[in-house]
């Protein structure tokens, strides 16, 4: 009798073994799969905005920050970046940080506009390609900053090329 279930052991045991061993396999594929979801490039495209806002610029106020040199373009353009007005340091400086960080298959396009501008109206300001605003597959990050006692609006747009 003991023979008998021995034989019936090893062959069970091997037909889990193959099962575990299969599950391994799909598990491990599935798992280096990249997502390349909506909900992926939403998350991509909300964490690029806030970084690049949050990036330091090694320059002195009023644009130590990208997002303080924004407003300052925006708001008073007029005032002085390291020996050039902010508006031209802002659009020397804000596409190549953009440029350093975004994933190379992206194109984008930012917007930087008072908060009610379609009412209030006032600078409108844009970096990067505008078709980028056209295609059909897109993803749009929004943030405000305020400074200077006003709101500004800030649309980051990613596609793919």
């Amino acid at each position: 009798m003991c023979e008998r279930f021995s034989g019936q052991t090893s062959m069970l045991v091997m037909v889990l073994a193959i099962i575990v061993i299969m599950a391994l396999g799909v598990f491990l594929i599935t798992s280096s799969i990249k997502p390349q979801s909506d909900e992926y490039n939403n998350l991509y495209v909300h964490n690029l905005l806030l970084s690049v806002l949050r990036a330091n610029t090694g320059y002195r106020q009023p644009c130590d920050t990208i997002a303080s040199a924004i407003s300052c373009a925006s708001l008073t353009p007029d005032r002085s970046c390291e020996g050039m007005s902010c508006y031209q340091f802002s659009a020397r400086n804000i596409p190549a940080v953009i440029r350093e960080v975004i994933k190379p298959s992206f194109d984008y396009y930012m917007i930087v506009q008072p908060e009610n501008w379609e009412i209030v109206g006032g600078e409108r300001i844009t970096y990067g390609n505008p078709d980028v605003a056209k295609k059909r597959s897109r993803w749009t990050a929004n943030e405000k900053i305020l400074q200077y006692e006003s709101n500004l609006q800030i649309q980051l747009i990613i596609a793919y090329r």
